[in-house]
């Protein structure tokens, strides 16, 4: 960043850089929240299946719920790391065009 000038012809190139650097930050953070979120309720699903127990089974959804609700958060962190890995390729790509030109 120190040989960085405003002015030189590679800016654009660098920002582009920056900017898809940047976006795939996002992904991971994102996929980062949702596998929390996720092992969060898998952990909320076990405390709620031994409370279902004790109580003798008058919360029986909740488990479920919480489960499901888990699952959707995978989901979610999925999608997300499939983000990311196609903008991982997709900027190999490009910084390789930019060197070959």
């Amino acid at each position: 960043m120190a040989n960085w000038k405003a002015g030189s012809r590679d800016q654009p190139s660098r920002e582009l850089q920056i900017q898809r650097h940047r976006k795939r930050s996002t992904y991971l953070l994102r996929a980062c929240l949702y596998l929390y979120c996720a092992l969060g309720a898998f952990i909320g699903t076990s405390l709620a299946l031994a409370v279902d127990t004790l109580s003798g089974n008058r919360i029986s959804m909740l488990p479920t719920i919480m489960g499901i609700i888990g699952m959707c958060f995978l989901l979610g962190a999925v999608f997300y790391l499939g983000r990311e890995v196609f903008a991982a390729v997709k900027s190999f790509d490009d910084e390789i065009q930019e060197e070959m030109h």
